[in-house]
């Protein structure tokens, strides 16, 4: 992967899109789109694999709606954390299905 902002957004796009089975498609677009209202994580869902796709979610729609053209390694740093955290929760997942 070419170590650009851009190159790491399109990877994490990418990665999504392959599993886009995880997730509720309305919200996955919108995150996608950096547009995704922030979705509250509650405590005691926060290491289940409804609490970790949301945390997907919120974190992917923060590194679009951050992203304005310019490098910036901390997007780069999170799509990289998030691009492993969806690898992760489709081995815990194990069948396909959506999580809301």
């Amino acid at each position: 992967m070419k170590d650009t902002t851009l190159a790491h957004l399109r990877e994490l796009t990418q990665t999504l899109e392959s599993h886009k089975h995880l997730f509720n498609r309305h919200k996955l677009r919108a995150a996608l789109q950096g547009k995704l209202p922030e979705l509250p994580i509650m405590k005691r869902e926060f290491n289940t694999k409804r609490g970790k796709a949301l945390h997907i979610l919120n974190t992917t729609n923060q590194c679009f709606t951050r992203f304005n053209g310019a490098e910036s390694t901390l997007i780069q740093k999170a799509c990289v954390v998030t691009i492993s955290a969806i690898q992760e929760l489709s081995l815990d997942t194990g069948t396909v299905h959506e999580v809301d």
